[in-house]
């Protein structure tokens, strides 16, 4: 059980990036849409430093739960 839990929990976390939460927000739309403000903003930093805590908060509760 313990050899097959760290997989199962890799393809959780890649689920959870490739479907809709509350069916606003997926990851291929998150990135376009940061691209997007990127480009108007010109503050690309702030940007993506909000987008990659956005990635962590979905997914570090579930790679706490595999281990």
């Amino acid at each position: 059980m313990h050899i097959v839990l760290p997989p199962i929990g890799n393809y959780a976390i890649k689920l959870l990036k490739d479907t809709s939460i509350c069916t606003l927000i997926t990851t291929p739309k998150l990135m376009l849409r940061t691209k997007d403000l990127t480009s108007s903003d010109f503050q690309p930093i702030t940007v993506f430093v909000l987008t990659t805590t956005l990635y962590f908060t979905m997914s570090y509760p579930l790679s706490l739960d595999v281990r």
